[in-house]
This record gives structure tokens, sequence and C-alpha cells, in this order.
């Protein structure tokens, strides 16, 4: 719903439509999971306090128990994401009667070449593959995709961890926002001001255990068009917890899911604003 932390994650982790699109009452997803009986657990690979931590750190706070493994400016450089890797293993290694963990990594922040360490250089012919760039700007567009790269690496690890207890469970990862590296703007950014369609495009993927088939059958189209602030339906509808001014046409992964306007911005619609 918006290109930045803060804005975007107040809607994802929080029953507030900043846009006002509906109302989703109150409280966070975190307060909603303590009420189910789960256990909830917050590790971190960003720090907990800064201009762009503070909000999301309190929301944490709701949490069973907090691991904050940097505190660090992101500009700088910090722990890589596989730090959250063995707090994980240990989480996993109690009893996991009804547990929620929620991972907030790095990711893919600027700055691109602090987020992976040597090994994930992969990417550095300086080929300039998109003949418009020049060099520095072709050096940028490799140490963002070996940044992905390593992204990719820390989710399959996370994933393979769940896997491998055998348990009813399942794995979510998203992004807060996207970013448009020489994509639509000739930069390396994103800004709410000047959003491009790279900056709301997030990867959203799901990971269900074989144990978990077994209990419910997901029913997703993947050319359903969804807003990341109805996640906080869609993850109680795969947790299998209802509460009141739950929404089954809000999730996306419920067969009674009905399409709406995606308004980014305030007041720009989504789909007329970035026609195919």
């Amino acid at each position: 719903p918006a290109t930045h932390t803060i804005p975007s994650l107040s809607e994802l982790l929080t029953s507030y439509d900043l846009n006002k699109t509906h109302f989703k009452g109150d409280g966070s997803l975190i307060q909603l999971m303590n009420q189910a009986g789960f256990n909830t657990y917050w590790i971190s690979n960003q720090r907990p306090v800064g201009l762009n931590e503070n909000l999301i750190t309190k929301l944490a706070s709701a949490s069973t128990k907090t691991y904050f493994l940097n505190n660090k400016n992101y500009n700088l450089t910090t722990p890589y994401d596989d730090v959250v890797l063995p707090k994980l293993q240990e989480l996993l290694s109690k009893d996991l009667n009804k547990t929620f963990i929620i991972i907030h990594l790095l990711g893919t922040h600027a700055y691109y070449k602090n987020r992976y360490p040597e090994s994930f250089n992969k990417f550095n012919t300086g080929a300039n593959m998109v003949k418009t760039l020049n060099d520095s700007e072709d050096e940028i567009v490799n140490e963002y995709d070996n940044a992905i790269l390593y992204n990719d690496y820390i989710i399959y690890n996370i994933i393979q961890q769940v896997k491998s207890l055998n348990s009813n469970s399942y794995v979510l990862y998203l992004s807060d926002h996207g970013e448009d590296v020489f994509e639509i703007n000739h930069s390396a950014s994103h800004t709410e001001t000047n959003g491009t369609k790279p900056m709301y495009d997030v990867p959203f993927v799901l990971w269900t255990s074989k144990k978990y088939n077994k209990t419910r059958s997901i029913d997703l189209d993947l050319n359903r068009p969804y807003m990341l602030n109805d996640v906080l339906y869609s993850i109680a509808d795969l947790s299998n917890i209802s509460f009141s001014g739950y929404l089954p046409k809000r999730s996306i992964f419920n067969k009674r899911f009905i399409a709406r306007s995606r308004i980014i911005f305030d007041s720009i619609n989504y789909d007329k604003h970035f026609k195919p």
C-alpha cells in the first residue's frame, strides 16, 4: 500500500487502513495471534531504535518475546540476514504448539552492496546488460541482483528449517515495499511522491507443509488483484482464526475472496494508474 516501511507496515501489521477503503476494527496482527492462544516471537535484523524503526519496534513489543540482533543503521555495514537463522533454529527446537514467528530482515535495503557477503558476489561482470546505464549504474544493478540472490538463500533456509519439523506449518514471505532499480525512474530508490510500479509490486510467497495440506487446501487464483493491507485477514485465514470483524472476502486464500479497488498514496487507483 506504500513505498516506505512505516506507512506500509502500519497497515500490514495492524487493523488500521490508511486509505479508509474499509474499516478493520482495532488491534495488531500480533495481538490477534496472542488472543488466539499463540506464543508470538519477533526476530529482527533491524535495529530497534531509530527514525525508521520506532513504530515497528512498538508493534513488535506485543510479542511474547522479541529478539533484536542488530543495533546499527542500515546505511552502514550491518550483520547479514543469516544472523536470524540460529535464533529461528533455537525457537523451532522448542515445544511448538501454536507458535507464530515474525522474522524482519534487512533484505535488499540500500546500500545493496552491504546486504550480502563476498561469497554471493556473483553478478559482477560489468556487462552493461541495460545499455542506457553507465558503468557505475550497472554496478548498482549487479549489487542489487547479488542482494536478491542472498535474500533468496535466506528465505530458502527459513523454509528448510520449518520443513524439517514435519509439522502442521506454513511460511509466508512478503516485502513491505519494492524498489525501482533503473527500471522506470533513472535511479535506484523508493519514494512515495514519484512512486512507480516496481515500488508497489512485492514478492508474496507461501509455502505449506504436507501436514498442513492435509488439514486444508488453499483456494488461490494467482491472477487475483490483491493488496497487502488485507494480509491480517489472510494470515488469520491461514492460521484458522476467526474474530469479530473477520471478512473472508479479504483473504486471498479464501474461496469467498472478492477483489476490491487498490488505493495507493491516499487516492490513486493502482490498477488505473499503472495500466498494463
